[in-house]
C-alpha cells in the first residue's frame, strides 16, 4: 500500500519505489509490489505524529496488506527549517514494523534504508532504528556512505525474517512505542 498527498506525482513516486524494490530484491530475494494507492492529507509533521496518522488511516482499510509506504511532502516553511536545522528523512514504526514514512520521495537511499527496517530486529542505533549505511561490497559494486547496500550481517538477517507476519509484533532488541495500536 502506498499513501501519498494529492500534490505528489504518482508516476515519479512509482518509478522511485520500483527502483528501490528492484535493489532490495537483488540483495535479498524479497519482492515488493504495490497493491493499492491512497491519498493522505498530512495533519502531523513529527515522526510519531505521521506514524500514528498512517496507523489510524489503515485501521479503516479492510483489505489485507503487509506494508504501508507513505510519502510526506514538506511545505516551504518545513523545507526551510529542514535545510537549516536538519530533521528526520524516514521513519518506521517500532510496534509492527510495517508502516514507513519517507520525506522527499525521490531519495532512494532513505527508502532502501527504511525498507531494511521492516526486517532488521537485532541491529539498532540510537532511538531504536537501524544503523546508518556503511561501505560494503555487493558483487563487483563498491557502495559508499550513502549506499543502498546492506552489509552481509544485515542482509542475512533480512533474509532470515523474509516470511515474517507483518500483523504480529516482532521481537526487537530495543523498542520505542511510536504508535498506539
Amino acid at each position: 500500500m502506498v499513501l501519498i498527498p494529492e500534490s505528489e506525482d504518482r508516476d515519479g513516486v512509482k518509478m522511485t519505489l520500483n527502483k528501490a524494490f528492484a535493489i532490495f530484491f537483488q540483495q535479498t530475494g524479497i519482492k515488493f509490489y504495490i497493491k493499492d494507492w491512497r491519498t493522505i492529507s498530512w495533519r502531523a509533521s513529527s515522526r510519531t505524529g505521521v506514524l500514528q496518522q498512517v496507523a489510524d488511516e489503515m485501521k479503516g482499510y479492510v483489505q489485507p496488506y503487509d506494508v504501508v509506504i507513505a510519502i510526506y511532502t514538506m511545505n516551504l516553511f518545513q523545507q526551510f527549517v529542514f535545510n537549516a536545522l536538519g530533521g528526520w528523512m524516514g521513519v518506521v514504526d517500532d510496534v509492527y514494523r510495517r508502516f514507513v514514512v519517507v520525506r522527499r520521495s525521490r531519495n532512494l537511499h532513505v527508502l532502501e534504508h527504511e525498507l531494511g527496517h521492516l526486517f532488521l530486529f537485532k541491529t539498532t542505533h540510537d532511538g531504536g532504528v537501524m544503523g546508518a549505511y556503511i561501505v560494503c561490497a555487493v558483487g563487483d559494486h563498491l557502495c559508499t556512505g550513502n549506499s543502498v547496500c546492506f552489509n552481509e550481517a544485515e542482509r542475512q538477517e533480512i533474509i532470515e525474517n523474509k516470511w515474517r507476519d507483518f500483523s504480529t509484533k516482532p521481537e526487537l532488541s530495543e523498542r520505542q512505542s511510536l504508535i498506539h495500536d
